[in-house]
């Protein structure tokens, strides 16, 4: 290993957002288990879900555990979809429940199932010579579609909800944080529809918004359920 992995700090790492009392303490893989700490400690105080959480480490995870699996066997080929991908989610609907209605990542039909739709095709084709992977989703899903993984339409309403979620999620997080219930204040009211109008979806109140995101929503469920399965 070069220099530096095990208790070096590469020269990236932000280290001035970190707490004084971390200097000088143990490290490794070039800092970043300060970084992890610090990011774990800020989610317990504040609430709020890590960059890194849980969920991240193991979608990280599965194509270690599935090697380690192929190594046991004497280097077999395996799938990277093992049937792991579908409890995983289940078990983050189960243990991340979303907060209220505006909790457009966590529903059923949200961000999350997006994202895992994106993910699993990416492994199932990602021996294609002709299929090039990205870490962004809607890039991800345009992509799968030149391989035939994904349809073009499935794919079209997958990558404007994509779109329309990461809109309203950036504009809450902006102006009220998070809102567990409760209606909008009304400077924020006025700006989401402005915004989802831009996502692609018009209301003509926060209301009406809200019924057509349902609407939405039950359409990336029903695709999550073509393409990954469906939770029990």
């Amino acid at each position: 290993l070069r220099p530096g992995v095990f208790g070096g700090t590469a020269v990236a790492q932000p280290v001035d957002r970190l707490p004084a009392s971390f200097a000088n303490l143990p490290n490794n893989h070039w800092g970043s288990h300060h970084f992890l700490v610090d990011d774990f400690v800020k989610a317990c105080v504040s609430g709020e879900q890590a960059p890194n959480d849980v969920w991240q480490a193991a979608r990280y995870m599965i194509p270690g555990l599935i090697a380690h699996d192929s190594a046991e066997q004497g280097g077999v080929q395996l799938a990277l979809t093992t049937g792991r991908e579908l409890p995983m989610r289940e078990r983050m609907a189960r243990d991340l429940r979303p907060f209220g209605p505006w909790d457009v990542k966590h529903r059923a039909g949200g961000l999350v199932d997006i994202e895992f739709i994106a993910q699993v095709l990416q492994l199932v084709h990602a021996r294609d010579p002709a299929f090039n992977r990205s870490p962004t989703t809607h890039v991800a899903l345009r992509r799968l579609t030149t391989v035939g993984a994904l349809t073009k339409p499935d794919a079209r309403v997958l990558i404007q909800a994509d779109r329309l979620w990461r809109t309203v999620q950036g504009m809450l997080r902006m102006t009220v944080g998070r809102l567990d219930e409760g209606a909008l204040p009304e400077a924020s009211a006025i700006l989401l529809l402005r915004v989802a109008a831009q996502a692609g979806v018009t209301a003509v109140d926060t209301d009406d918004f809200l019924q057509k995101a349902e609407g939405v929503a039950r359409q990336v469920r029903t695709l999550f359920e073509c393409y990954v399965g469906k939770p029990g």
